[in-house]
Formats: C-alpha cells, sequence, structure tokens
C-alpha cells in the first residue's frame, strides 16, 4: 500500500490521533516550549516501536495472513493484486515463467510417465546415444524408421534372411558368388534346357554310363563318333547284316541279297583263278608267291 509523507502545516491538530494535545497539556500553556526530557521520551518511544515493527515484520508467517487457516486453502499459494488485497492460488502453467524451472530444481525421480504430455519429448530434447536397446519396444522399429541403405551386411544375423525375406527375381545374377550354386542348392529337374548356355556341358559334366539310348537322337550317332573295332559281333542284332555267299552264289553271279565271302569269291566269272610268279632260269622252281599255284616246270621257252 502506498503512503505519502509530508510535514503538516503549522499549527498542526489532529483530533483524530491520540495524544496530539500530550505537550500541551504537560506545559500547562501554549507559550511553553516541551522539554528536552519530553522529546528524547517520545523519539526513544518511536523508536523502540520500529524497533520491535522490524522484528515482527521479519517474524511474518503464512498463518498470519487472511485464509490461512481455510482448508480449502491448502497446498495453495497467497498472491496480491497490487492493490493490498490477498488472494490463493493453486499454481498452474500461467503462474510459471517459461524457463523458470532449472533441472537442479527438481527432486530426483518426481517427474514420471504421467507428468510428461504426449509428444513432448523432441529430438533436440535428446542427448546423443541416450536411446538404449532397452529403451526401444519390441516391433516399435518399422520400415520407415530405418534410414535408406543404414542395414549394413553385420546388421544382419547369420541365417537371418529367409526365403519369405526376398522379393521375387530379387536374387540377380551379380549377387551369385561364383560356385556358390551346389547341386543341393538346385531343385530336382529344375535345370532346363533354357537355362544351359549353348556348347556348355562338356565331356567332364557327363559321369561315366550316364548317356542312355533314350538320351542319344535318331541318327546322331555317326560314322566319326565310333571307333575303329568298336562294333564288335554281340553289338550286332541278328538279321542286321545279310548272309555271307556260297560258291554257287559266286559261279550264279546273279544274287543282290549275299555280301561276298573270301572264301569262295574266286568262283565268280571275273575273279582270277590262279596267279604265280617264278624264275625263268630254272626248269622246275616254286612260285615266289601266288594263288592256286603250288610249282612250275619250264617245257620250253614260253611254255
Amino acid at each position: 500500500m502506498a503512503h505519502n509523507f509530508q510535514r503538516p502545516s503549522l499549527p498542526y491538530a489532529n483530533e483524530s490521533l491520540q495524544n496530539d494535545n500530550r505537550y500541551r497539556l504537560l506545559t500547562r500553556s501554549n507559550n511553553r516550549p516541551p522539554t528536552d526530557l519530553m522529546l528524547d521520551t517520545d523519539f526513544n518511544y518511536v523508536i523502540d516501536g520500529m524497533r520491535q515493527l522490524d522484528i515482527d515484520i521479519g517474524s511474518v508467517a503464512a498463518g498470519i495472513l487472511p485464509g490461512a487457516d481455510d482448508p480449502n486453502n491448502a497446498n495453495f499459494v497467497p498472491t496480491t493484486d497490487g492493490a493490498g488485497n490477498i488472494s490463493w492460488t493453486l499454481i498452474s502453467d500461467i503462474n510459471v515463467q517459461d524457463s523458470s524451472i532449472s533441472g537442479s530444481k527438481l527432486i530426483p525421480g518426481t517427474i514420471g510417465t504421467i507428468q510428461i504430455g504426449d509428444g513432448s519429448i523432441i529430438s533436440p530434447l535428446l542427448a546423443t546415444n541416450s536411446i538404449t536397446e532397452i529403451k526401444i519396444l519390441d516391433g516399435a522399429v518399422t520400415t520407415n524408421k530405418i534410414l535408406d541403405l543404414n542395414v549394413t551386411t553385420s546388421k544382419i544375423a547369420d541365417a537371418n534372411v529367409t526365403t519369405d525375406k526376398i522379393a521375387d527375381s530379387n536374387v540377380t545374377t551379380s549377387k551369385i558368388l561364383d560356385g556358390a550354386v551346389t547341386t543341393n542348392k538346385i531343385l530336382d529337374s529344375n535345370v532346363t534346357t533354357s537355362k544351359i548356355l549353348d556348347s556348355n556341358v562338356t565331356t567332364s559334366k557327363i559321369a561315366d554310363a550316364n548317356i542312355t539310348t533314350s538320351k542319344i537322337l535318331d541318327s546322331n550317332v555317326t560314322t566319326s563318333k565310333i571307333a575303329d573295332g568298336a562294333i564288335t559281333l554281340p553289338k550286332i542284332a541278328p538279321n542286321v547284316l545279310t548272309p555271307a555267299a556260297v560258291k554257287a552264289d559266286q559261279i550264279a553271279a546273279n544274287s543282290t541279297t549275299v555280301y561276298t565271302n573270301p572264301a569262295v569269291q574266286q568262283y565268280h566269272p571275273s575273279a582270277l583263278k590262279f596267279s604265280c610268279s617264278f624264275s625263268s632260269t630254272s626248269s622246275a622252281n616254286p612260285p615266289f608267291e601266288g594263288y592256286n599255284a603250288t610249282s612250275v616246270t619250264k617245257n620250253s621257252d614260253g611254255n
């Protein structure tokens, strides 16, 4: 409450104040001034009163404020309106100045989950590396929370990329290590003709005894593919070859269904009956070589 004290005009008289005529009564005459004892006594009294007032002001407690004994004001704080009026107010957001409550003023553990509003903890308020694994709820890291190219090889546990995690047609040739597709990785009957490059099934890739009759196309075993002497008699089916000619066949010289037999070929009309070579200087000399001739006798020159 504001006060504006100033010296009053003389003579000063205020009938409403106690002892306003104290000195006049004591001096019995308006012409007699107060004595030094009177003034000293009153001034000492005033000073003692001010000293006691200072002590009383220092001892002011909430209990002496109006409304302090009202149960409805429990946990409320007194405020003034600047005009000498006291009211009791519950502290709310509007009573707390921005940034006025620092961390050092909070008792550890006093701010729990229910004290933090939804969406109130934003990124700038989080310290670096302060979100640990145990703070992340299972299933809470969704695809859109992972930055592109941030799932590295070291982050994928061994054997954790399962078949259903690979999109169709997403394992390209460049992603398969050379020699990494082993036999047991190829499903039975899944290497089709179109998957084998022309001329890429080499001899070393064919296991012994694995080319069966049904695998050879008709008319595809040519003469150049048969080794000399490789077709033995057991491999020739009965009645596949024509029969051998006999002597009568050779003499008749008209069959088209038999083949020439070396043992009787000389009976063919066109065949040489005998031949030999011998020395003409001897009257009797075995031939050097020949056929159907065992000896030669010289009768005379030219005979």
